[in-house]
């Protein structure tokens, strides 16, 4: 399959993030004033100073995020012991397992052309490519709360929203400030909560 070569009309609007030259051709751009190539990914401009590392970088982040999902999901089909009995604690795990091989997948497939005629890079090449962080915080480091918040229905989420409420009280902030606030659902519900009840005082 060819690559899509970029619009005509797009092309003159573009120019070159080095050293603001013309950029020319269709499915790789050349600066005509310094000569630095930026390929097209899926169609699109790869316009970064240094496109060749921008590009390498990338594909790391893609590979060491792919290679933590596949472990995230090992580890939960791990911990799957037969001690563990609690039918709502091996859906969970089942569940967080079945989640982040699906992700995987599914961010490969969407990220798929930034792999186009790439070789892999060693494992030092991935790790020093990798976010500085602190230690026990990766990427998906917060993944179960996404799907706590948004997928896995309504139960936790109402009974924190019903906590907050009897926290709260007969007070009504219009201002709020949340600090770790996850994936951002309990703040939401607990806004609206707040919101309906001033419509009715």
């Amino acid at each position: 399959m060819s690559e899509p070569a970029i619009s005509s009309a797009v092309l003159p609007l573009l120019r070159c993030p080095h050293c603001a030259g013309v950029l020319e051709g269709d499915v790789t751009l050349s600066c005509s004033a310094c000569g630095v190539r930026y390929p097209l990914v899926d169609g699109m401009p790869w316009l970064l100073p240094a496109p060749a590392l921008a590009l390498a970088e990338w594909r790391g982040r893609l590979h060491a995020m792919t290679i933590h999902l596949k472990r995230q999901a090992a580890q939960y089909r791990a911990a799957l012991r037969p001690e563990v009995t609690r039918p709502s604690t091996r859906n969970r795990l089942k569940l967080l397992a079945m989640a982040c091989s699906d992700h995987a997948r599914r961010l490969q497939a969407l990220l798929a052309s930034l792999e186009t005629e790439a070789e892999p890079a060693a494992a030092a090449t991935y790790a020093a490519l990798a976010p500085v962080v602190a230690t026990a915080q990766g990427l998906a480091s917060y993944y179960p709360n996404v799907h706590r918040d948004w997928v896995w229905g309504e139960a936790e989420n109402q009974a924190a929203v019903a906590a907050v409420r009897r926290a709260l009280g007969s007070v009504h902030p219009q201002r709020w400030l949340v600090l770790g606030s996850g994936a951002g659902r309990l703040l939401r519900s607990a806004r609206d909560t707040a919101s309906r009840l001033d419509r009715r005082g």
